[in-house]
């Protein structure tokens, strides 16, 4: 058996099952195109496990203490703006209309307004998917601001900042 390959950093893709109050057109290339196909870079989470600590007689006995999701660290993702400020607007619009306090969804309940899920998909130097890692009951609580300056012609980006309440990795088989 040979040595695998290691992960690179620009081997992966991002599907969103869904932004509340947005329906998707044909003109939008694909379901969630504005969103999937527009992401530029992504800050993956950590993971960490807090622990306590007992001391009996010379040891120091530790104890892990946390909860399934209780530490769980913001996922960031930075998107190229789509022309018109498409995808920047149904962003904006949904956190606007949770101030409000507006069901975008007519969702049973109001705090079901979320992404349900986030797919990011890891691929190995074939571009083949070999594992998915999927956040699940995501809330963007931040849209930063947009940068506008004149005199040069750079792509406009911006980043939102998710909290999510689980997630699952899942090892994939390569065909």
């Amino acid at each position: 058996m040979g040595t695998p390959n290691v992960q690179h950093s620009d081997k992966w893709s991002v599907i969103f099952s869904n932004i509340p109050g947005y329906v998707p057109t044909i003109s939008d290339n694909t379901d969630m195109g504005i969103y999937d196909l527009y992401v530029k870079e992504m800050t993956f989470p950590d993971l960490s496990l807090e622990l306590v600590q007992s001391h009996f007689m010379d040891y120091q006995i530790n104890h892990q203490i946390s909860k399934i999701n209780d530490t769980l660290n913001d996922l960031s993702i930075t998107f190229s703006l789509s022309e018109g400020l498409k995808n920047y607007y149904h962003i904006y619009d949904w956190i606007r209309s949770m101030r409000e306090r507006k069901n975008v969804d007519n969702e049973k309940w109001f705090r079901l307004n979320l992404i349900k899920e986030i797919k990011v998909i890891f691929m190995d130097n074939e571009k083949r998917p070999v594992s998915k890692f999927t956040f699940i009951n995501c809330f963007i609580t931040n849209l930063s601001s947009l940068n506008l300056t004149n005199g040069i012609d750079d792509e406009l980006r911006f980043t939102v900042t998710i909290k999510y309440e689980d997630h699952l990795l899942e090892v994939m088989d390569a065909c």
